[in-house]
């Protein structure tokens, strides 16, 4: 059955609880620990999947230290633009969070 229904584009709403909060410290303190690359990248991983990401989608660790997506994200991929703000805006987010939960 054919339908004239408009799909409706929704980014993911994603609700921050106290255990995205705990796992993504571990992995911020991960991230900075050049020994644990490994399990840097294990922790990493399963924070992208609590967070409901795809797999094709920005990492949140890779827009640390940039306002901006990198230049070559503008120019050969201009269509990724959105998804590297979004991990952008989500990374902030955590971080409000944690400090929010640590007053």
């Amino acid at each position: 059955m054919a339908t004239t229904r408009t799909p409706i584009s929704r980014a993911a709403k994603v609700t921050i609880t106290s255990e995205i909060i705990t796992h993504y410290r571990k992995v911020r303190a991960l991230h900075d620990d050049p020994d644990a690359d490994d399990e840097y990248h294990d922790a990493q991983w399963a924070l992208h999947v609590m967070l409901d990401r795809k797999v094709w989608q920005e990492d949140l660790f890779d827009t640390i230290n940039s306002d901006g997506p990198p230049a070559a994200v503008f120019h050969q991929w201009p269509d990724r633009v959105a998804d590297w703000q979004g991990a952008h805006h989500l990374r902030v987010e955590l971080d409000r969070a944690v400090r929010q939960a640590n007053p």
